[in-house]
């Protein structure tokens, strides 16, 4: 898994994932999805997966409330003319990663 980020800004909380599929140290997404039907059968098992969290799939027909498209690009661009500081001398990862999570929070808020 190259990425994966939780977005909690909109109707239905997601995950969007990168995942990148090496077969004999080649990239390959054939070895991973085949075809459409591999994409839905992987589709109901991280469903089935998430109903073990208590998590319901969504009902892919409900009307989605979407974040404003200005206030969106807005978030981002703050977001990005602010710098994320450096560890301080002795700061361990965690402590430093709490630092971090709660820039952004306080950025896209």
């Amino acid at each position: 898994m190259a990425s994966a980020v939780l977005h909690m800004d909109e109707g239905t909380p997601h995950i969007h994932a990168i995942i990148i599929s090496v077969k004999d140290g080649k990239l390959s997404a054939r070895s991973f999805i085949k075809d459409r039907q591999d994409m839905r059968n992987l589709h109901v098992t991280y469903h089935d997966y998430m109903k073990e969290c208590g998590l319901e799939p969504e009902n892919r027909y409900m009307q989605i409330e979407h974040t404003k498209v200005g206030k969106f690009y807005a978030n981002i661009n703050m977001a990005l003319e602010k710098s994320l500081p450096g560890p301080e001398a002795g700061e361990t990862i965690a402590d430093y990663a709490v630092l971090w999570s709660s820039f952004f929070v306080t950025v896209l808020a």
